[in-house]
């Protein structure tokens, strides 16, 4: 079984908010589901082509590490758009030269505390004095920005001590984090950082939460960052964070007939319903955390008021290896159907001049009305600059403690830092002084 991190990088937009998570989820075994599964092969398969510099992903199946993975028509053709995007930023002929020097799948390490996780694909533009780091994310459920996205954040911190080209070579002048999530609509984001701004980030907000965390009384915070905690279904915290953000009353949620009343949403204001509206992926979540938690424990032998156990429906399918007599029984003709095939399909089967053919007759409706979140982020990939010579290298000397009281006031955070049950002798990002 594969180790987490105390402090995983994937979990750090929750724990560097609500500390006390670290702790309340100690008690709650490691889970998955389908869809995490086909998210770890995508990026199985992802990794392997770009370790082996695989001119294409080819649907079917595919051997990595031994283990065969079944890559089908959609797997492999968004798996083609991640490398060709990695590829633009780190080209090959530049990566041959050495202008360029890349990591895939790096484990990265920040030192002097127990945050380690791994990088999809980690370059080092040595010219442009660049580092970037890219995350394939292959979920299409939730879009994830790079904007301020703290994994990122915290790999490019990991890469600076554990991506050998950058110490002692370069002075790094700005990191670039990238998030390619090619299911969803603009999937893909980049976030421009300057090294010490990252470096201020670390210690005014990841620091403070690391230390809280280790405390016995550390905080509970409830917010959207809930939505994938596995303590929530047991967190008050939470529950009062879901009544207070709707906004629900005793009265509104009043029992008539074991029937909970809500407010009807013709009478809820643009801003409630942009509450609700935001709220409603987190209670979703949680509501089927608390079904599959009522479920182990009535099947321990616990009544669960109001419920009892039951299967769920399923649909009759013939019998494993009775095809032969089905059809002959059938008889071909009607034991089969055939379907037209979709144009994605069509294309894949083709030439480029008979796709032509086919584009007269292709037609693509509108979708239905939905209501969608705003865009935050202008997407766009990052271009190079006109050249500037390199900065005078300078040690980079630790905040004074006026500077530290004034980052921390503009962040909003006390004045006073919290206390240090086990400081570190060194700051482990010291040895960095000359290239940042």
């Amino acid at each position: 079984m594969t180790k987490h991190a105390e402090f995983s990088p994937s979990a750090a937009h929750r724990w560097i908010a609500c500390p006390g998570s670290i702790n309340a989820e100690k008690d709650f075994p490691d889970t998955t589901s389908p869809y995490a599964e086909e998210g770890t092969r995508a990026h199985a398969v992802a990794a392997d082509a770009l370790d082996r510099d695989v001119k294409e992903i080819v649907a079917g199946p595919i051997n990595v590490d031994g283990e065969t993975i079944d890559v089908n028509s959609e797997m492999a053709e968004h798996l083609n758009e991640y490398l060709e995007y990695c590829r633009k930023i780190a080209p090959r002929a530049k990566v041959v030269t050495g202008e360029i020097r890349i990591g895939i799948e790096v484990r990265v390490k920040i030192p002097g505390t127990s945050i380690w996780g791994t990088a999809d694909f980690v370059a080092v533009d040595m010219k442009r004095r660049i580092l970037h780091v890219v995350d394939l994310k292959y979920g299409k459920g939730v879009r994830v920005t790079a904007e301020g996205n703290p994994q990122l954040m915290l790999y490019a911190l990991g890469g600076l001590f554990n991506f050998p080209v950058v110490s002692g070579e370069i002075f790094l002048k700005e990191i670039h984090c990238h998030v390619f999530q090619p299911r969803v609509e603009d999937g893909v984001s980049l976030y421009k950082i300057k090294p010490r701004d990252l470096i201020d980030w670390f210690h005014l907000h990841v620091m403070p939460a690391v230390r809280a965390a280790k405390s016995s009384l550390a905080p509970r915070n409830a917010g959207e960052h809930c939505r994938w905690c596995k303590a929530k279904t047991t967190c008050r915290t939470f529950g009062e964070y879901a009544q207070t953000e709707l906004q629900l009353t005793e009265a509104d949620m009043a029992l008539q007939e074991s029937k909970i009343t809500l407010p009807s949403p013709e009478d809820l204001t643009p801003e409630q319903v942009s509450r609700v509206l935001t709220f409603v992926p987190l209670l979703q979540t949680w509501a089927k955390e608390v079904e599959a938690h009522g479920l182990t424990l009535a099947q321990g032998g616990m009544e669960i008021p109001g419920f009892e156990l039951g299967e769920k429906r399923t649909l009759r399918r013939w019998e494993e290896g009775a095809e032969e007599q089905v059809v002959e029984i059938l008889g071909p003709k009607k034991a089969f159907k055939k379907t037209l095939i979709s144009p994605a399909q069509a294309e894949k089967v083709v030439s480029k001049a008979k796709a032509n053919q086919l584009a007269p007759f292709i037609v693509k409706p509108p979708g239905a009305p939905v209501l969608k979140r705003k865009k935050k982020v202008k997407v766009e990939f990052a271009k190079p600059k006109k050249k500037v010579a390199p900065p005078k290298r300078e040690a980079l000397a630790p905040p004074s403690e006026t500077e530290t009281e004034a980052l921390r006031q503009s962040a909003g955070l006390p004045v006073e830092p919290a206390p240090v049950e086990t400081p570190d002798p060194v700051d482990p990002l010291s040895q960095f002084s000359d290239i940042l």
